[in-house]
């Protein structure tokens, strides 16, 4: 019987002398003979109809190998429409940014670099100036930090998710130059902003201390329709890097805001895991909120804020003499009129004071100079650090009876982790305090009065702005 066990081995054809040649000089104990042999073998197996068979096996797969390698090939080689269209000439290369590679998300991401000019725009209400990428937003900054007062007071607008990537980020105005505008963030997002102790360290001129936040100092002016994603605030003293004898103000959208005698607007933000940390040995105070560090009003002058909402933040707040921190805003002064209306705001307020006090809750501290407070539809669920965090709205109403203000509050429901506090707002003489269908509570009665075109109310002890 024909030995078939080598018959497999090369089904080609005849077997060129150079092969045996190669042969012979790899074993040379393999003789001429019997490697002649060996073909002979082969040879005649394949002039049978299995060898024929077989061989036609072996010649099919190969071919079919090829045209699926072939296929692999041409579907992961980019298509080049000057090459498919006989276009001669030398290649054109286009550079491809960070951004323009990152297809399958829709933010655009900063490099650190500033722009040198808007996406578009003059500024006005009907043009407003175009912010389509991180750099623009940065130029924004750069230009409220030097002499041009160009551009206070005018419009701008964002065109486009931003992610900052957590690159050190230099507040919108500051000292002499404030954000006196309108900025209009068009319902996106800016994520993963970044304001470290380097940028924080800014003296802003009045003396009233140390701005961090996305914007700095915020003169009247407007900041409607945006959101900020996992913003991150972290300053710390050290090495002579701040001057204790200044305060701070912190906040993840404006650090102060100032409404002064004028009209002052926020509309339609949220701020979403937010962290705040400052450790600042100083005489002065911090002034912290997860969306506003401090807003003041004036004689003439309102602040209205209206559909705001903070979820998930954290704030850890350290070794100042005195602390005001709130999950909205950590101060307010009132001298006019504040009013806010479907606020939504939850998140951890933990301090440790130096020598002074801390004070806390949605807003940390109200300085009431005659003014009035109004408060329409809130929800707030706050976890404080220990017992000396105050009532629900806010630990501490400075100010006098002769002042005369005036606190309103209708729909407001709640709850903190301090069970010792359950009232909405604490304040000495009653008659200036009205308070409508308020409760402090683990979950919204039935009679909320919240407008379910602006809240998601499918769990009533979660309620969410829409």
């Amino acid at each position: 019987m024909t030995d078939y066990r080598y018959s497999v081995i090369n089904a080609l054809g005849d077997l060129p002398d150079n092969i045996i040649q190669e042969a012979e000089i790899q074993n040379s104990s393999l003789e001429r003979s019997k490697v002649k042999y060996l073909w002979a073998q082969i040879s005649s197996f394949m002039n049978s109809g299995w060898g024929v068979a077989i061989l036609c096996a072996v010649v099919s797969l190969a071919i079919f190998t090829g045209i699926l390698h072939i296929g692999r090939i041409a579907s992961e080689s980019p298509h080049n429409p000057k090459e498919s269209e006989g276009i001669s000439g030398e290649s054109e290369t286009t550079d491809v940014t960070e951004t323009e590679a990152e297809t399958e998300d829709p933010y655009l991401y900063w490099d650190g670099s500033i722009a040198k000019s808007f996406g578009g725009g003059n500024g006005t209400s009907s043009s407003p100036y175009l912010i389509k990428n991180a750099g623009q937003l940065a130029y924004l900054s750069y230009l409220l930090q030097g002499e041009n007062s160009n551009y206070q007071g005018k419009y701008y607008r964002l065109e486009a998710d931003l992610d900052l990537r957590g690159k050190s980020w230099d507040p919108i105005g500051q000292g002499n130059f404030p954000f006196t505008g309108v900025f209009d963030g068009n319902g996106h997002t800016i994520r993963n902003m970044y304001v470290s102790e380097a940028v924080y360290g800014i003296k802003v001129t009045g003396g009233f201390g140390y701005v961090a936040g996305l914007f700095g100092y915020v003169k009247g002016g407007t900041i409607k329709n945006l959101t900020l994603m996992n913003p991150e605030i972290f300053v710390k003293y050290q090495n002579g890097n701040l001057d204790s004898a200044h305060s701070v103000y912190a906040g993840m959208l404006a650090a102060r805001w100032n409404a002064g005698d004028q009209d002052a607007f926020c509309y339609n933000c949220d701020v979403i895991n937010a962290e705040l940390n400052v450790d600042i040995v100083s005489s002065k105070s911090v002034y912290a909120g997860d969306m506003i560090g401090y807003i003041e009003v004036g004689e003439n002058g309102r602040f209205e804020g209206e559909q705001l909402q903070c979820l998930g933040g954290r704030q850890n707040i350290t070794n100042a003499n005195h602390i005001y921190q709130g999950v909205l805003c950590g101060y307010t002064s009132i001298k006019d009129e504040l009013s806010l209306r479907d606020i939504c705001m939850e998140g951890r307020l933990y301090a440790q004071y130096r020598t002074g006090k801390e004070y806390n809750g949605v807003v940390g501290a109200v300085n009431n100079v005659g003014g009035r407070l109004t408060v329409r539809n809130m929800w707030a669920n706050i976890k404080n650090s220990h017992v000396l965090s105050g009532d629900l709205f806010t630990c501490q109403v400075f100010g006098t009876a002769d002042n005369k203000p005036k606190f309103n509050f209708k729909n407001a429901f709640g709850h903190n982790s301090v069970t010792s506090k359950t009232d909405i707002i604490y304040y000495a003489v009653e008659e200036y305090v009205t308070l409508t269908n308020c409760a402090v509570t683990h979950a919204l009665p039935d009679n909320h009065g919240f407008d379910k075109d602006v809240w998601d109310l499918s769990d009533l002890s979660s309620p969410r702005l829409k």
